[in-house]
């Protein structure tokens, strides 16, 4: 067998491809296949598929593709062309590229299966490329995965994520049906959401079934323009409300550390509040019942709190909304002014967070992805530019098709 047949074998050169030349060189570790074709092979229309006679070739380009031990392989071709009557002069499609890429589809895989283990810097240094072309190649399997979206899903998740220094936030919508990331768009405004609903289109909107989001105005406001009944559909993440009880516990504590004879008994307390009982770690668990049997008002508001989690354990709305009315009587009636606040804004969601009990679904997904999109930028350092760090999102958290 020669060379030109063992590349062929090696590489899958099919027909009308075949290896015209290899020329290796040890000295850079290169071998350099040259590929030709039949001359009387007719090509398809890369648009309409009806079958020409080439017209005429593109100056040769030069291909990377697997290595072959420790060197690096490299195909040359002419890309053949065709002149359609209907769509004019076209490249043809090759077997074993993308267009407008640099590099075979093998070594394309096998880059993408290294970047989904590792950050980029380190999948360039092992597949001996640059950054940016590491990038190139992320960035045209993002593409492909997201042209491949079949569906709108029919119930989202929305949050915003804060990126660089200082208050800057990108809006991510999230796909409860998949699993995965399904927009990114800067900003966390109204005109931000909307972008998402506009890029959907009216009908796509009109059948979103559920939303769960945290009580951001913002947000609500968008999600009210564009989805019908939206009242109905919009669940408020219990994430968030226990956020917010967590806020006016800690309120509470402070007003309270600042009298001289509760200060003393308050000191180094602040996490214990913002655990669930069940949560709350062994090393606080002696201070934390002294605490509990003490007549502070902390502990009041603590209770209250933690009352408000088995909402979230009724078995239906009716239900839920019995509990609420004498969860809300005892806050209102706690003479706590932040606990008071908390409740009251509780109950202007309240829609929202009764509306559970119809969809049961959280933002829990969300904030987990969130995480995930925290340690991606945290494997790349950071990144300067926003579209990068988009595309790095939907290639870790978009659960995208992304094969050839």
């Amino acid at each position: 067998m020669d060379d030109r047949q063992l590349i062929e074998d090696l590489y899958s050169i099919a027909k009308p491809w075949f290896v015209s030349r290899v020329v290796l060189d040890p000295g850079t570790m290169r071998l350099d296949a040259y590929l030709d074709h039949d001359e009387s092979c007719r090509w398809q229309c890369p648009t309409c598929q009806k079958e020409y006679c080439v017209s005429d070739h593109v100056k040769e380009r030069v291909w990377r593709d697997l290595d072959s031990g420790i060197y690096h392989v490299y195909l040359h071709a002419r890309i053949p062309r065709v002149q359609c009557p209907e769509h004019g002069k076209m490249q043809v499609t090759l077997p074993w590229t993308e267009k407008h890429s640099r590099f075979s589809m093998r070594f394309e895989s096998l880059a993408l299966r290294l970047m989904g283990d590792m950050d980029i810097k380190n999948s360039a240094l092992i597949l001996g490329i640059t950054w940016f072309q590491a990038h190139g190649i992320m960035q045209r399997a993002v593409r492909r995965g997201l042209a491949r979206k079949s569906s709108t899903p029919s119930r989202i998740g929305i949050d915003e994520k804060s990126y660089g220094k200082g208050h800057r936030y990108m809006t991510l919508v999230f796909n409860h049906d998949n699993l995965g990331v399904d927009f990114i768009v800067l900003g966390r405004r109204e005109e931000s959401l909307d972008q998402y609903y506009r890029s959907i289109g009216k009908d796509a909107s009109s059948r979103i079934n559920a939303v769960s989001l945290d009580m951001w105005d913002p947000y609500i406001a968008s999600t009210r323009k564009h989805v019908e009944s939206a009242h109905s559909k919009m669940v408020f993440d219990r994430f968030h409300i226990m956020k917010h009880m967590n806020m006016a516990v800690d309120g509470v504590r402070r007003q309270e550390s600042a009298l001289p004879k509760t200060r003393e008994m308050l000191k180094k307390t602040r996490y214990i509040w913002l655990y669930s009982h069940e949560n709350l770690p062994e090393k606080y668990r002696e201070r934390y019942e002294e605490l509990k049997q003490s007549d502070l008002k902390t502990a009041r508001a603590y209770a209250i709190k933690e009352n408000l989690r088995k909402l979230w354990t009724c078995e239906s709305e009716d239900e839920a909304r019995d509990f609420w009315r004498r969860w809300y009587w005892w806050a209102s009636h706690s003479r706590l002014k932040p606990v008071i606040e908390a409740a009251r804004t509780m109950l202007h969601y309240l829609y929202g967070i009764l509306s559970y009990f119809t969809h049961r679904i959280t933002n829990a997904m969300v904030e987990g992805m969130n995480s995930k999109i925290a340690t991606v930028q945290k494997m790349a350092y950071g990144y300067r530019n926003l579209e990068h760090l988009k595309t790095a999102i939907y290639f870790h958290c978009g659960n995208l098709d992304m094969k050839f």
